[in-house]
C-alpha cells in the first residue's frame, strides 16, 4: 500500500483542477508499476493505492514499494508546479 504525505495540505494549496490532474497522475504511476512489477493492484481511493503479490513474489513487493518512492518524487506536474511528494508504503506479509 502507498499513501501521499500532505495531500490534503496539497489539496488546500492547488486549483481544484490542478489537484485532480495531479492525484490523477499520482495514482496512475503508482497502478502501472505496480502491475508492471508483477502485481494486482485492490483499489485505489484519493491518495492511495492498495496492490497484492503473490507469495513467491515478495521480492517484487518489496521492490515496487521502494521504487515507489523514486516514481512519486519524480512525477511530472508536481516537479512542473514545485511540490515534492513523499509517500509512504507499507509491505505486510502472511495472514
Amino acid at each position: 500500500m502507498v499513501d501521499l504525505v500532505g495531500s490534503t495540505v496539497i489539496a488546500h494549496r492547488l486549483p481544484l483542477s490542478h489537484y485532480m490532474a495531479l492525484m490523477t497522475e499520482f495514482v496512475q504511476v503508482m497502478i502501472l508499476s505496480f502491475e508492471a512489477s508483477g502485481g494486482e493492484v485492490l483499489q485505489h481511493q484519493g491518495d492511495a493505492v492498495l496492490a497484492l503479490w503473490p507469495a513467491d513474489r515478495t521480492a517484487h513487493a518489496a521492490r515496487a514499494a521502494l521504487q515507489a518512492h523514486e516514481r512519486a518524487a519524480r512525477i511530472g506536474l508536481a516537479e512542473m508546479l514545485g511540490l515534492p511528494l513523499q509517500l509512504r508504503a507499507g509491505v505486510a506479509v502472511g495472514k
